[in-house]
């Protein structure tokens, strides 16, 4: 089964493309950005802040407001969110794009969804200073499109990195069979 995916995985390859011409990074980072920025405004516009819809039960729509990162750290750190952690986490971004497998589809799209979901939470920080949340599903922390994003794409990112890993296991068995 492993091999199967391993095999998949190296279907997904295909020549080098610049990054303003791909057909998977862009697009999907525009459209996380988006639906991100679009719900928000929905949730913004319809709902008081801590209101609920329904009022009750497990999942629910809850405007809510977060001045920090994920899990309420590091709140009323503007100036931190706004500068310097959108730096690091797009030149990291950037940088693992250009030197990983840049010919990679998977790659590109988790780089989509994480820039996208990233661009979306600095947009809000910038105008508003704060992120909109909006997605309350029983006892977890409320969140939205953007953390999804973000968080969909880091695991698809440690799903890549764990492929990798066996890849590399695998070859280097391989030439020391032969």
């Amino acid at each position: 089964m492993l091999k199967k995916l391993i095999h998949k995985i190296h279907q997904f390859n295909e020549t080098k493309i610049k990054w303003y011409k791909d057909i998977y990074f862009i697009p999907l980072l525009l459209f996380i950005l988006f639906l991100d920025q679009s719900t928000k405004f929905l949730v913004k516009n319809n709902l008081d802040l801590y209101q609920s819809w329904p009022s009750e039960g497990f999942f629910r729509i809850t405007h809510g407001i977060n001045t920090g990162i994920a899990f309420g750290l590091l709140e009323n750190q503007s100036i931190i969110l706004i500068t310097i952690l959108p730096i690091i986490a797009i030149v990291f971004l950037i940088y693992y794009y250009k030197k990983q497998v840049q010919s990679n589809r998977l790659i590109r799209i988790i780089f989509g969804l994480q820039l996208g979901g990233a661009f979306g939470n600095i947009i809000d920080r910038i105008l508003l200073g704060s992120v909109v949340d909006f997605i309350d599903i029983g006892p977890w922390y409320i969140f939205n499109i953007a953390d999804s994003s973000i968080v969909c794409g880091l695991i698809l990112l440690i799903f890549f990195i764990v492929i990798q890993e066996q890849q590399y296991k695998n070859s280097t068995q391989s030439a020391q069979k032969k």
